[in-house]
């Protein structure tokens, strides 16, 4: 039996129903179909996941409002097929239905008088201006106290009165009955009270079983639900009609570019030439040239109006395209990159260029791609903060009306694992065993850890689209800004594309010791310092480097001293190494770098392993030995790098037999 007016953990402090075990139990259950019905969109994509998972029929509904004369009624509108689920974005950003629908509709009767007769005609005769009788329902509360019975009365009135349609529809918030206490606490944080155990309306707001549905409701009125479920026909998101903006004739735009460019780099030669025609080849095959466009606008923006782009990050810096673009400062032939880590032409995925800002002036950047491409076509992207142990144990103190002290004391007994390490640890339950209401908030807390608590802006990311955005995603309705409710995964799996604009204050410190040095030397430049200044390398060696980024801890600082760097390459293999698995190796290549002899592993692997002294320090290390001794091409060895990092062991075994077979 399907239920209609569920809200869950996803209507922010509204109700502490979990989105899996919802469905989950539901399945279990027998229901074929399940429901939610929140105020907002952020759960929309996992609900939809959980359902293909476990083989039910979703429905999706909205609560929100209807304006009628100054009357807010509250509704919830359920999307039959892609173009309602449109509109239901529609509806959020406007915070209301102010126009007709083709939605079915279910009136929810909390703010309008039931027992009046003659609002009650106006009322529903007004309702039928912006909703087709066959799609307009009445929801039936469930008889719990003296007003809801009261209400029910009165609706099923109106049904013999105006033969208007009813269907049941529960106001439900939590799983079980015994979960009424993390309920009331949740309430009374959202509204920062004292929790009530008093209120008999937050009572009974469980999922009710069959046998309670049964006993409230006639089998005309829960026939309504299965023919209401009939009507929604929709299980999936609609997909993005293109990751981003379109530019015209973008694929000989960037070729254009990406030429010009080489030849001010006087970089017009073999391989530079070969390297950039297969990248533009695969990026234009790939469909990403207008991506690339608008990358290198954005940086360019930012380098015109002087504020400090970092190099570059990541895979990105294996891109001779980026890096004639000026997205990048890292020559990829120059220090043996590969383009296939970047973009695969064998496993198409979308690019990801992460660029770097000084933090101070990120949001320039941010409001320009915003007015660039305009408010329809680009957003920044939501992410929702969720209740972390501390935090749960600190906000239900507070709603049991615990002192200030007792919270944080309690606080301070949740360690790095959580509620579940806490409870399973004798010496820190000792705590907690001290009174009843420490229980209560043990108990309390761990209904809530992990639950979404406010909604908030990504720190970085940017998402563009060829259509209309609010056609992709619903957007938050009370902010100035465009901010999506979807968050950066989901927005992927509709296929969107994110750009993420990072704030960095280590460019604002460049940039502000840049002008510093400037007053005395004028002509003095970040980008023209030498990598071969042989002092800053005796610095180096001696492991001086408080307040150098990455270079400042302690067992940094002792590698440093061991492989006493006299070249840039070695700083990066330093910086590759030091970490939990290759550290082991900074003393092999530090013995090696200053003379001590080493046999290579072979003579045909000798080339790629030298500039390492014969150390396997490189992703792109992997990738050529492969294709010099396996005979893979460099994107099927991405493929083998990806699933080594990934530790897909069923790939792995695989391609170990390919391998030594072509060996």
């Amino acid at each position: 039996m399907i239920h209609l007016n569920v809200r869950t953990a996803y209507s922010l402090l509204q109700s502490t129903i979990r989105l899996e075990q919802y469905v989950l139990q539901m399945t279990e259950r027998g229901s074929r179909s399940v429901a939610i019905a929140d105020d907002a969109f952020y759960g929309v994509p996992t609900f939809l996941s959980y359902c293909q998972r476990y083989e039910v029929k979703p429905l999706i509904g909205l609560r929100t409002v209807l304006r009628l004369d100054g009357l807010d009624v509250s509704v919830i509108v359920y999307s039959s097929n892609e173009t309602e689920l449109k509109e239901q974005y529609r509806i959020i950003q406007a915070g209301g239905i102010e126009g007709r629908t083709t939605m079915p509709l279910i009136v929810l009767p909390e703010n309008w008088k039931a027992s009046d007769p003659v609002h009650r005609r106006r009322l529903y005769h007004q309702l039928l201006s912006f909703v087709d009788e066959e799609k307009l329902w009445l929801g039936l509360p469930a008889p719990q106290t003296t007003e809801q019975v009261q209400v029910l009365k009165q609706l099923r009135l109106m049904r013999e009165e105006l033969a208007v349609q009813l269907i049941p529809a529960p106001e439900t918030r939590y799983m079980r009955p015994e979960d009424v206490e993390g309920f009331r606490a949740i309430s009374a944080i959202r509204e920062g009270d004292v929790m009530s155990n008093e209120d008999v309306r937050q009572k009974g707001l469980h999922v009710r079983l069959p046998s309670e549905m049964n006993d409230w409701f006639t089998t005309e009125e829960l026939s309504e639900l299965d023919r209401f479920e009939a009507l929604i026909r929709l299980d999936h998101l609609p997909r993005a009609e293109g990751a981003i903006p379109e530019i015209p004739d973008a694929d000989q735009k960037l070729k254009r570019l990406v030429g010009e460019r080489l030849k001010a780099m006087e970089l017009v030669k073999e391989p530079y030439i070969e390297r950039a025609k297969f990248e533009l080849e695969v990026i234009a095959n790939t469909g990403f040239s207008s991506y690339f466009l608008i990358v290198e606008d954005i940086v360019r923006f930012a380098r015109e109006s002087g504020i400090e782009v970092g190099p570059g990050r990541g895979s990105a810096a294996g891109s001779l395209v980026s890096f004639a673009l000026h997205i990048t400062e890292v020559d990829p032939v120059h220090y043996g990159l590969l383009f296939e880590r970047f973009l695969n032409p064998e496993r198409v995925s979308m690019p990801d260029i992460d660029l770097d800002f000084e933090d101070e002036r990120r949001e320039e950047v941010v409001s320009y791609v915003l007015s660039r491409y305009g408010h329809t076509h680009a957003a920044q992207i939501g992410t929702l903060a969720t209740f972390g142990a501390k935090a749960a144990i600190r906000d239900v103190a507070r709603a049991l009306g615990m002192t200030l002290e007792e919270g944080q004391a309690a606080s301070k007994q949740v360690k790095a694992g959580g509620l579940d390490e806490l409870m399973s640890s004798q010496k820190q339950m000792k705590w907690f065993a001290g009174s009843q209401k420490r229980q209560q908030l043990l108990r309390i807390a761990k209904q809530l850890e992990g639950l979404p608590r406010q909604s908030s802006v990504h720190a970085a990311g940017v998402v563009l689209s060829r259509q209309p955005i609010e056609e992709v995603t619903p957007l938050q309705p009370e902010l100035e800004e465009h901010v999506t409710q979807y968050n950066m995964k989901d927005l992927e799996e509709v296929g969107l594309l994110k750009i993420d604009l990072l704030g960095l204050r280590n460019l604002s410190r460049l940039r502000k010791m840049e002008d510093l040095i400037r007053e005395s030397d004028a002509l003095f430049s970040l980008k023209t310092i030498p990598l071969n200044d042989a002092r800053t390398y005796r610095l180096l060696a001696r492991g001086e480097t408080d307040g150098i980024f990455q270079f400042e801890s302690t067992g940094m600082k002792q590698a440093l001293r061991q492989v006493k760097p006299t070249e840039f390459e070695d700083i990066v293999v330093t910086m590759s190494l030091y970490r939990p698995g290759p550290m082991q190796f900074i003393e092999t290549y530090a013995k090696r770098k200053h003379g001590m002899p080493y046999q290579p592993v072979h003579p045909d692997v000798e080339d790629v392993m030298r500039p390492t002294y014969g150390v396997l320090v490189y992703q792109e290390q992997v990738m050529k030995l492969l294709r010099k001794l396996g005979g893979y091409s460099y994107a099927e060895a991405d493929l083998v790098r990806r699933a080594i990092t990934k530790k897909e062991t069923g790939t792995i075994a695989r391609e170990r037999e390919r391998f030594l077979q072509q060996a």
